[in-house]
């Protein structure tokens, strides 16, 4: 019997082709810069590595969206750049954050816009 994993995406469906493929239609019908669509690629990258690259999109639910918000607002500013979250995942690089309580360059939780 096959071992089938229920959660990858067919070929060609998985969450950055799908992004690849939305941002080409927004670029040619002119409602967004190539430079924002590169950016927005970025944190969708960050995303599929979080939930898993090869991920059936219909099998995303909002605890996995919830989950990597809080991981994100878990880590500090510009972890990457530091040696104690090199080669880390997003999951590793919180679960480590959480762990030694490092806070440097985070926003505080009550910090607002005061205009």
């Amino acid at each position: 019997m096959l071992d089938v994993d229920h959660n990858a995406a067919p070929a060609g469906q998985d969450l950055l082709a799908l992004y690849d493929l939305h941002a080409a239609q927004r670029l040619a019908e002119g409602k967004r810069r190539k430079d924002t669509l590169e950016q927005d690629r970025i944190a969708v990258a960050q995303f599929a590595e979080f939930v898993g690259k090869a991920r059936n999109v219909r099998t995303i639910k909002p605890d996995d969206v919830r989950e990597w918000r809080n991981a994100l607002a878990i880590l500090p500013a510009a972890y990457r750049k530091h040696k104690a979250y090199n080669g880390m995942t997003i999951k590793e690089a919180a679960d480590h954050a959480r762990r030694v309580g490092a806070r440097w360059g985070r926003m505080a939780n009550d910090t607002c816009d005061q205009r």
